[in-house]
């Protein structure tokens, strides 16, 4: 997977992962998962939103009813994507922030906090509205 940020602390620091799978190639493994007992799905590593078809893997795991979240910095999510999260009863994002100080969340993420921090503030009251 890819990032949109170089987080010097992440595995994937520098990476670009060239073998990505379409969402339909995940249905049959995802599929096959949740029908030999897997309970939840955690989407990590890079950064998610920038995969192409996320929000159709999305849609896909919501289909499934398998509980899953996704990690993500949220730097450049699409309301599409954010749209998706909030209607789901199975998807819950997880928000990649160091720090609520900006300077040390920019010296650890190369970002400011703000944009973390309204994007929780964003999925809060969207969930809390469906709810």
């Amino acid at each position: 997977m890819y990032c949109n940020l170089h987080c010097g602390f992440c595995f994937l620091a520098n990476r670009e992962d060239e073998n990505v799978h379409l969402a339909d190639d995940w249905k049959k493994v995802l599929s096959q998962a949740k029908e030999n007992g897997i309970l939840s799905f955690s989407i990590l590593g890079g950064e998610p939103t920038k995969y192409k078809d996320i929000d159709n893997l999305l849609k896909i795991i919501d289909s499934l009813k398998v509980v899953t979240t996704i990690t993500t910095n949220g730097q450049e999510i699409k309301k599409s994507t954010i749209d998706i999260i909030c209607q789901s009863d199975y998807i819950t994002p997880v928000i990649s922030l160091e720090s609520i100080d900006d300077f040390k969340n920019f010296e650890l993420m190369g970002t400011r906090s703000k944009r973390g921090i309204e994007l929780i503030k964003l999925f809060h009251e969207r969930k809390r509205k469906s709810d």
